[in-house]
């Protein structure tokens, strides 16, 4: 019986391209692409492998490097170009004959060699190879991924840059208010627009430290995060509004913080800082998640279609970026330390020399 490996990553998104591929066929190489181009980011890390259909047991396969990778001579292109009035991110498309600005070999690489760690699971660990590209990340530019495997595929990807953003809130005129007071429920954050985003995440990264209550010096820092809003749609924002600000449940953040912060009466916490992270991604993520969502296997002798923006392969190449802030002062912290039912079984301190009994409270 004929078996199949696929090695396709969850990733962001991009411009649809169905592919059906029979488990009855005779073998077959199928390129298998990953990348997401992030002008947050000063190194980008391009995933590629190889999937195959053949008589082979895929458990076997997927403990073999030779299986999973392509030659270490094979030469990946990233090829850059500038958009004009003729030429942008809507109409463009990989038939279209343009003027590139960079052509640049991307260097493989493991992931051990940049200090990254791979998942454990069925597939070879060691090595784990990525193509690397370093060039800053233009944002009028289209970036074209090209490749040609050792039988004679001409792989190819597209993808336009996601433009940089930024949060307007919450900022040093407005902070956050750690209590929930009357009609103060939420927490609201914002941002401006960002061409070519489709969804954003929103993630809190919050910093504290903890130390004995009998040895207060001897703190262990810690860092949660907590992403209340996924996959937020861009298409959610009003005509003639440049910006977005959901609400953020306050209640729904503490309830998270008594999830995942052990009680332990013997141990005192100082709040640190809040990150607020706003990631977007392509507008063609959301699809790919879409398709993933609903995707139910083999069926009828076949693999369900994959969304993907590869041609001549399966997989995606697209783009994303980030905005961050970080806030180190709080309304009502001390109030919140010490009166807030749904906080002070942590035993955070208030601010230093805000109780004659500090780090406890009065």
């Amino acid at each position: 019986m004929k078996k199949i490996l696929c090695l396709l990553f969850v990733c962001f998104a991009f411009n649809a391209c169905e592919t059906d591929f029979d488990v009855t066929s005779e073998w077959e190489e199928i390129p298998i692409v990953y990348g997401v181009l992030d002008r947050s980011k000063n190194v980008q890390y391009i995933k590629i492998n190889k999937a195959f259909l053949g008589e082979v047991n895929a458990l076997e396969a997927a403990q073999v490097v030779d299986s999973l990778y392509f030659p270490e001579d094979m030469e990946v292109r990233i090829k850059s170009f500038k958009f004009n009035n003729n030429i942008t991110p809507d109409n463009y498309n990989l038939n279209v004959d343009v003027s590139y600005q960079t052509n640049d070999v991307l260097e493989r690489v493991t992931l051990e060699s940049e200090g990254l760690e791979k998942e454990e699971g069925t597939f070879a660990n060691d090595p784990a190879y990525v193509y690397k590209y370093t060039r800053t990340l233009e944002e009028d530019y289209g970036y074209v991924l090209e490749f040609t495997t050792p039988t004679g595929k001409n792989v190819k990807a597209y993808t336009p840059i996601l433009e940089d953003f930024r949060i307007t809130l919450p900022n040093d005129d407005s902070p956050f208010d750690l209590q929930i007071a009357s009609n103060k429920e939420n927490w609201k954050v914002r941002w401006n627009e960002a061409e070519n985003a489709g969804i954003f995440d929103v993630t809190f990264k919050l910093n504290y430290s903890e130390a004995p209550s009998a040895d207060l010096n001897n703190r262990t820092f810690k860092t949660i995060y907590w992403t209340p809003i996924r996959n937020y749609n861009a298409s959610t924002i009003s005509v003639g509004v440049n910006y977005y600000d959901p609400l953020i449940s306050k209640e729904a953040f503490y309830g998270y913080l008594n999830s995942v912060i052990e009680k332990d009466d013997n141990l005192i916490r100082f709040m640190g800082n809040l990150e607020i992270q706003v990631i977007a991604a392509s507008e063609e993520m959301s699809t790919y998640l879409s398709a993933s969502a609903n995707q139910t296997g083999i069926s009828s002798g076949q693999v369900k279609p994959e969304y993907s923006n590869i041609s001549n392969g399966l997989g995606i190449f697209t783009t994303g970026n980030k905005s961050s802030v970080i806030y180190y002062s709080f309304i009502n912290d001390e109030e919140w330390a010490c009166d807030y039912s749904f906080i002070n079984e942590l035993n955070f301190a208030p601010p230093e020399g805000s109780s004659a009994n500090w780090p406890f409270c009065d």
